[in-house]
């Protein structure tokens, strides 16, 4: 099935240049166990997703690639999306319930997030006293890049990446 060539978000902009997370579906998989492609979340085996964060300048839209995920192997992004969308609801400590009725909880702020696999680990730290988040990334190779957002930017990422996964599952590969 054809993908599309890249999914874009705008982490920010001025008059000269523009800072973007660019997905790249082409280069990315979502496997399912068997033969045939996954149909939901649960028929998900493993994901590699492709991406970049580049710096483009206006005048000749030459430009600079800031982070490169290579390959994120069992990549997180769809964890930290749910992340994001709780912190903008105002929730900095969720609290869950394990199969065996045991009581946990997970910082969302300050808690670097890690993959199962080589892919990019993520976190998530507010700036003091002001209503800006800042977001960093690092592969894993110890390469890393970070970003600020406003709570705002925050939610509409979040969706962003929820719809590069939910991209990936709908255009699935078999194992």
């Amino acid at each position: 099935m054809w993908k599309k060539r890249k999914i874009d978000f705008v982490l920010s902009e001025d008059k000269w240049s523009k800072t973007i997370f660019r997905f790249y579906p082409r280069q990315s998989s979502c496997h399912g166990f068997g033969d045939e492609p996954p149909k939901d979340w649960s028929g998900v085996y493993k994901v590699y997703y492709s991406y970049k964060i580049i710096k483009i300048w206006k005048d000749d839209n030459d430009h600079m690639i800031l982070f490169d995920s290579g390959v994120d192997e069992c990549s997180i992004i769809d964890e930290i999306a749910n992340r994001m969308k709780l912190i903008t609801e105002g929730t900095f400590v969720y609290h869950g319930t394990t199969k065996e009725n045991e009581e946990f909880s997970i910082r969302l702020l300050n808690n670097e997030v890690f993959p199962f696999g080589d892919g990019v680990s993520w976190n998530i730290q507010r700036i003091r006293r002001t209503n800006k988040y800042s977001v960093s990334l690092f592969d894993s190779w110890g390469k890393g890049y970070r970003f600020v957002i406003t709570i705002d930017q925050m939610k509409e990422f979040a969706k962003y990446l929820e719809e590069c996964c939910e991209y990936m599952l709908a255009h699935g590969d078999p194992i």
